[in-house]
This record gives C-alpha cells, structure tokens and sequence, in this order.
C-alpha cells in the first residue's frame, strides 16, 4: 500500500467534492439550477465529477490492491479526464485574468455611489478563491501528479486512435448539449463568451476546445519517462 498514492487520490477527491458543495452557498445559485440544464451545462461541473470519479477509483485501487479489474477503468477515466481538466484549467484561467467578462456571470449588487440608496448596478460574480481554485485547478493538476508520479505512459493506439475519439465524441455531445440547453434558457448559455457569439463563432469555439484536449494528452504523454 503507497500512502503517498492515498494521499493524493483521497487529498484531491475531498477538495473537490469541498469546493461543489461550496456551490450550494452561492447567492448564484438557486439561479443557475433553476435554469435548463442547472449544474450540467456547465463544463466544470462535468470536469470535476470525472475528476472525482477517477479519484475515488484510484483510491479503492490504493486500498484495495485486489480489484485489479478497475485499473482498465482507471486508465481509461485517466486518459479522458485529464485533458478534459486541462482544457477547462487552461480556458479559465486565461480568461478569468486577462477577460474576465467572457467567463464570468453578472450579478446585481446595491451601488454604494449612487444617491438612490435602492440602485442596483451589474457587477462581475467572483466565487472565494479557494472554492475557485478547488475547482479550476486542483482537478488538473491532480490528475498530472496522478499521471507522472504513478501511471506509465499510454501506447500509441491510445494516444493517437483512442483519444482523438474520446474527445471527438465529447465535444460532439457537448456541444449539442450546450446548445440545446441555450435554446430553451432564451439564448443564454452557461458562459457569456458562448452567449455573446453567433452560432458559427460557438461551434469554432466547441472545435478548438475540442483540439486542444487530444493535443495537450499527446505532449503530457511524451513528457512522461
């Protein structure tokens, strides 16, 4: 038994589940569920539930040596929620430092200048940074310390047969799924940088994102010794 291997797959499953239940505080949220979709239009829900689940399996096979059977699952969750959290880390991240308006919602706030003591003004909605970071970063960089310090390498088929489909699939789904629940949320989608565009612009969006995941599992893979 590696506690080192506990550490981290227990470590980073409880922050994860910490920073989603963190949600339910959120003055944001009766707003969000009560739209089409709720939680699940969101990609970063999506990211930290696989990133999640790939914990809590990683962890059963630290403890439970014996269930050998759930490696495969293990290194299939691995190979489809690693880059899946890359992309998600990499996209926030971007945007919350240099365009924050693109990924963050707005909320109405009471206007401490204004004379009106009841005006309200549109304001950027910043969740606690360590909610943020539990669930932006934390899954990321949890399952690259996953990859690098207790995984070997994935073959060639894997990387360049069954990963390109893994994310063709699910950016597919996604998209679809995101634009659907658009449509029934009167044309607002779970980020204003999907809102803000036209449908073309949204489905280069769905596109890139899309290649950015098998190319970024391809350059952690050949990093890996």
């Amino acid at each position: 038994m590696s506690f080192s291997r506990i550490i981290l797959h227990a470590g980073a499953a409880s922050i994860i589940f910490y920073g989603y239940n963190g949600l339910k505080q959120l003055e944001v949220y009766p707003e969000m569920t009560a739209q089409y979709g709720g939680f699940w239009q969101y990609l970063t829900i999506q990211g930290i539930y696989l990133s999640g689940l790939t914990m809590v399996v990683s962890l059963m096979l630290d403890v439970f040596p014996m269930f050998g059977s759930l490696r495969p699952l293990k290194r299939l969750l691995l190979m489809f929620t690693l880059p899946l959290n890359v992309v998600i880390s990499s996209i926030y991240w971007s945007l919350v430092l240099f365009l924050p308006a693109m990924i963050l919602q707005k909320t109405k706030a009471l206007s401490d200048d204004s004379p009106s003591y009841h005006a309200m003004i549109e304001m950027l909605f910043y969740i606690p940074l360590d909610m943020d970071l539990a669930l932006h970063a934390v899954p990321a960089i949890a399952l690259t310390l996953d990859f690098f310090l207790f995984e070997r390498r994935y073959s060639h088929k894997a990387i360049n047969v069954l990963a390109p489909l893994l994310a063709f699939a699910y950016t597919v789904w996604y998209g679809w799924w995101v634009e659907r629940c658009g449509a029934r949320n009167n044309g607002m989608f779970p980020y204003p940088f999907l809102t803000n565009n036209p449908f073309h612009t949204r489905l280069a969006i769905y596109a890139g994102a899309g290649l950015i995941a098998p190319l970024s599992f391809r350059l952690l893979n050949r990093m890996h010794t």
